[in-house]
Order: structure tokens, then C-alpha cells, then sequence
């Protein structure tokens, strides 16, 4: 596994980056100071995105100009191990009115979350759907006006192929 500081250096200048953020325990602080003291000298375009909420926190608060984007989906229907009240806090984007993301990504078969729609409006935060995974959800989440991040198939391949 490359170090952070491997990776900067292999795309500094020549691609942007999506940083995704994984706190462990109550690390979300440190995580954030981390990462953004060593962003502050990076010459190349990037964000950074989180499930956690108070990772964004800490980055809003650090570096209010770095692009932030909340990572949500279904955590009710999907608990991956999560207390109930972290399924009920990343379902229904609950801190988004202190993290005030610039996009906020959601699992694109959990995109009808009124939750996500109400924030979406209040922030104006550019949605953003995730796994992308056929021609037909590439064009339903164009066509709602949503950011793709797909897998698993060539969007620009002719359709059929």
C-alpha cells in the first residue's frame, strides 16, 4: 500500500484527486490536520470526501476552502456494523447543516432519500451518485442532473457493447 505522500506525488500536476477520509475511533480531528497540513504545499487539484460527518467538520473548520463531500447511502437498510444512531445520522445526512458540503455523494439506489433532496436544495451542494454500473443508470443520473462515478463498464463504449 502506497503512503499518502506516494500517491500525491504520482499525480501532483496531472490528474485531480478525490481524497476519501476513513476515520478510526475518534480520530477524525487528528485525520483531518493530518491530512490537510500535508495538502497545504500540493500543487495539483483535489477534494476530500467522508462517510463521517465530523471528519468534514474538521476540514470546514481547518481549511474552509477545500472542496468537501459528503459520502452517504442507505445505512438503515445497510448498517455495515454502525450504531443506530450513526445509521440514522449518514441515511438521513442529519450534520450536513454544519458540514455544509460542496457535493454530497449518495448511493444512486438510495437517491430518492428525502433527506438528500431537502439538502441538495437547502445548500445547493451538487449531488453526486455512486456505483454507476450501466448505460441506463449513467443516463437516469445525467439525466437528474447528478455527477456519475461509475465502475465496471466504459461509459463512452457505443451502446450494447
Amino acid at each position: 500500500i502506497p503512503l499518502f505522500d506516494e500517491v500525491l506525488a504520482l499525480f501532483e500536476g496531472k490528474a485531480p484527486l478525490i481524497i476519501e477520509l476513513k476515520a478510526y475511533g475518534n480520530n477524525q480531528r487528528a485525520l483531518a490536520e493530518a491530512v490537510v497540513k500535508r495538502l497545504d504545499s500540493y500543487k495539483g487539484a483535489f477534494c476530500i470526501e467522508s462517510f463521517d460527518p465530523f471528519v468534514l467538520i474538521a476540514v470546514k473548520q481547518l481549511r474552509p476552502d477545500i472542496c468537501r463531500g459528503q459520502l452517504s447511502m442507505d445505512f438503515v437498510r445497510n448498517p455495515g456494523g454502525l450504531s443506530f444512531l450513526r445509521r440514522v445520522i449518514g441515511t438521513n445526512l442529519l450534520f450536513n447543516f454544519r458540514t455544509v458540503p460542496d457535493f454530497i455523494a449518495y448511493d444512486f439506489n438510495g437517491r430518492s432519500n428525502r433527506c438528500l433532496r431537502r439538502c441538495v436544495g437547502l445548500w445547493g451542494a451538487q449531488e453526486v451518485s455512486w456505483t454507476i454500473r450501466s448505460r441506463q443508470e449513467l443516463l437516469a443520473c445525467e439525466r437528474d442532473g447528478c455527477i456519475p462515478i461509475f465502475e465496471c463498464f466504459d461509459p463512452d463504449a457505443p451502446a450494447g457493447a
